[in-house]
């Protein structure tokens, strides 16, 4: 480590000058020779730390600087202390200063000679009440009155850093770019409770009956956040008889990030507007345009009667880009939804090339568009997992369209669904009570003519008073007897005591055959006449669907269950007549016919039909027919 020897002169920089009032500055110019162990001088860029202790070996630092890159040039070195720390010390007590270079401190401190002293020099009275009055060319020059040092000369100006000031106080300097010619510091440092500022008061000293002492105006920077930086407050003391405004009488704020708060102090956005109202107003008319608050309503109010959001250039938008909670309302005054329309013919109205409105969420799993053109559609509807959902008031019925796999879902309380065709007037309602379907219409199936590629073939399902079910199948007898096992299923659905109906269809001869035992499992079949062929037979068993025996048949009239329009069959016959040979009238009039049998007579089921009624379309669709 490197012995560093220092040659060390103190010396007090006193300031005489027609500025006299101001405090003697508290710093001392030091010079010292620098040399290494060898005695050569040291040379370059060195760090160094000055403290005063008030011990020659103990004792507690009263003030230290670190002075960070000084250059020694051949040994010397020449700086001022205090000029970043005042040496604020009262001199009443022996000193001594420690120097430290590149972090190696010399042993023995150096006693400050009393030559020093003179630093108390800034607070010792000329005289008890003397005034001293410094001359000048000019004007009435400063006056020192102990605590207070003024201008002699109410029309004297005061000029830094040139040389004929036309105000009281100016400040000049040349300096290239940005310059801060006036510093205004509290080295105070607690955290919103600190601040520096520039009082404004006006008519205080030109009579009015107003006190000199009482400032209303002040632009002040306050200390709320770490390295330094803080708030710009514009204040307004608007208290009659109250003196100098505080913090707390800021009208405008400027954040260190660049918000503006009006009526807040602690603004969140770039411009944060608090209070009664903004109000624009244009002077040649008298119009104005005013914004303001009622709890969580904001009130847009225009004087003039209507009140326009223009775009300026061709291909401009406004946007209405609101908060994650924030609704737009058309009508109310508390809306609902992001866009809450009530009112007129339309809560909301739209026309476009493509759609009449097109709805997606944010993000992008269902969309919408009402008024489809492309496809001609009213509502063309897809999402992730449902198409489309609908429901009445209290969810007492609701349906889905493109669930999952499947076309259409639906719930109510009534029943899953209800279908009309309003021209043949045949309704049916799925999944209502314990029907499946329930309709005026039949259960048809349809399938391709094998032999005419231009039609189709359509049979109807069978039809009862009960609701039934069945198996069927084929066996044979052995020795004149057979037990039949019938379908495994069978006896799972079926009532086993009661409704059980069995038919045999010989396929050999034999005597015949009857049925001995028959339940839900099996019968035993045997031949007439004790007979013991072995013929083969054809049977159907037929029962009564186990739970729904006491399903009523007569019920009360809910909806007009008329015959469906027999219409469009007619229609058919008349473009198509070969066609009406397959239906049951024709093939029950051929079969009479060819077994000699008479002329059927549809008197009595014509008198059953007119009791039904056949819907007729002309007259009845107004009363089943929903109203949109």
């Amino acid at each position: 480590m490197r012995n560093v020897f220092i040659f060390l002169g103190m010396l007090l920089i006193v300031f005489a000058s027609t500025s006299f009032g101001v405090d003697v500055p508290k710093t001392i110019n030091y010079q010292g020779m620098i040399t290494d162990s060898a005695g050569n001088p040291l040379e370059g860029v060195h760090n160094f730390v000055f403290r005063i202790w008030n011990h020659p070996t103990s004792g507690t630092v009263k003030w230290y600087e670190n002075y960070f890159g000084l250059t020694v040039e051949n040994g010397l070195l020449n700086v001022v202390l205090g000029k970043t720390t005042p040496i604020d010390l009262d001199f009443t007590e022996d000193y001594w200063m420690s120097i430290s270079v590149d972090a190696e401190t010399i042993t023995e401190r150096i006693e400050m000679t009393s030559s020093l002293y003179a630093l108390r020099a800034h607070s010792a009275k000329l005289a008890d009440s003397a005034t001293v009055a410094i001359s000048a060319s000019t004007g009435g020059g400063w006056t020192d009155e102990g605590s207070i040092v003024r201008l002699s000369a109410g029309s004297d100006n005061v000029g830094i850093g040139l040389n004929t000031p036309n105000r009281k106080l100016y400040i000049a300097e040349s300096s290239a770019g940005l310059s801060y010619p006036l510093k205004i510091d509290n080295y105070h440092s607690t955290f919103n409770d600190d601040a520096t500022g520039i009082l404004f008061s006006v008519g205080g000293e030109g009579g009015h009956q107003l006190a000199t002492e009482r400032g209303k105006g002040g632009l002040a920077y306050q200390y709320t956040n770490t390295w330094n930086r803080g708030k710009f407050h514009f204040l307004q003391n608007t208290v009659e008889n109250d003196d100098n405004p505080s913090l707390a009488d800021a009208v405008m704020t400027i954040t260190n990030d660049g918000r503006l708060g009006v009526g807040t102090t602690d603004p969140s956005y770039k411009l944060d507007v608090r209070g009664d109202r903004i109000q624009l107003k244009e002077d040649g008319t008298g119009d104005w345009i005013a914004m303001r608050t009622d709890g969580d309503v904001l009130d847009l109010t225009f004087s003039g009667g209507n009140l326009y959001f223009q775009s300026l250039n061709a291909g401009e938008h406004i946007l209405l880009n609101p908060s994650t909670n924030a609704n737009v309302g058309v009508g109310p005054i508390i809306p609902t939804a992001r866009l809450h329309a009530v009112g007129g013919d339309y809560g909301i109205k739209g026309k476009g090339n493509t759609a009449g409105s097109y709805f997606e969420d944010s993000a992008g799993h269902g969309y919408a568009y009402l008024g489809y053109s492309p496809r001609w559609r009213g509502i063309q509807a897809t999402g992730d997992s449902i198409g489309g959902a609908f429901s009445c008031e209290g969810l007492s019925g609701y349906a889905y369209a493109g669930i999952r796999n499947r076309g259409i879902e639906g719930f109510g309380t009534a029943g899953g669904g209800y279908f009309l065709d309003t021209d043949g007037g045949n309704y049916c309602y799925v999944a209502y009570g314990t029907n499946k379907l329930l309709g005026t219409g039949v259960g048809s199936f349809v399938q391709n003519h094998p032999e005419d590629p231009g039609r189709v073939v359509v049979y109807s399902a069978l039809e009862g008073d009960e609701v039934a079910t069945y198996t069927r199948g084929t066996d044979r007898l052995v020795g004149g007897q057979a037990t039949v096992q019938l379908g495994e299923t069978f006896k799972w659905v079926t009532n086993p005591d009661i409704g059980l109906t069995a038919h045999i269809t010989p396929r050999g001869d034999c005597n015949g055959m009857y049925i001995a035992t028959l339940s839900t499992t099996e019968m035993l079949v045997k031949e007439l006449a004790g007979g013991t062929s072995d013929a083969s037979f054809d049977f159907i068993v037929y029962g009564l669907r186990i739970g729904f025996e006491e399903v009523s048949i007569v019920q009360e009239k809910n909806d007009e269950s008329y015959i469906p329009s027999m219409a469009g069959h007619r229609v058919r016959y008349n473009m198509y007549p070969d066609m009406r040979q397959y239906n049951a009238l024709e093939r029950f009039r051929r079969m009479n016919s060819e077994v000699g049998r008479p002329v059927l007579d549809m008197s009595r089921s014509q008198t059953l039909r007119n009791a039904v009624h056949e819907f007729d379309p002309t007259i009845d669709r107004s009363s089943t027919t929903a109203q949109f």
